[in-house]
């Protein structure tokens, strides 16, 4: 399972790639279009909407290749033993915590769906199909979060 869920998380963080890509161009288009006073119209909207899609694909990425930061000041110091069960726990808190985030995204996602939620100034774009591209990314989060709190917890009670 490990394998499989690298490769999406690997096809995802090429995804985020892409939006930082385009979003960078539209920027710099937009400064240098400026010049001429002729500004692309939207370039913010497209900009934030490129950056949910950046940070939501690219989040399990970083998870999966253990990239995002651990302290481990205090528990350094601790038995191995006990690093490994405070690793679980906090496994499980931080596992937790994703799925309520991810479910109070579903909840917000289905919402701006059913009112056709819509941004005026980017050409009355509809804001729910980002909002997915999020919920997306966010359960694939969970679903890396999941595999290594059992890895984790595998650790902590063997012997």
């Amino acid at each position: 399972m490990e394998k499989y869920l690298g490769n999406l998380c690997q096809f995802f963080a090429f995804i985020a790639g892409l939006a930082l890509l385009v979003m960078m161009v539209a920027v710099v288009l937009n400064v240098v279009l400026r010049i001429s006073f002729t500004p692309l119209q939207g370039t913010i909207e497209l900009a934030s909407v490129l950056f949910v899609v950046a940070v939501a694909f690219g989040i399990a990425y970083t998870t999966i290749k253990r990239g995002q930061v651990e302290i481990e000041v205090i528990t350094r110091k601790l038995p191995v033993r006990v690093q490994n069960i405070l690793a679980a726990l906090i496994s499980v808190v931080n596992f937790g915590l994703w799925i309520v985030i991810t479910w109070r995204v579903f909840i917000t996602t289905m919402e701006a769906y059913h009112i056709g939620e819509f941004l005026p100034t980017f050409y009355n774009m509809r804001v729910a199909p980002w909002r997915f591209a999020l919920l997306v990314g966010l359960v694939v989060l969970c679903l890396t979060l999941l595999a290594q709190m059992i890895e984790r917890v595998a650790k902590a009670v063997k012997r």
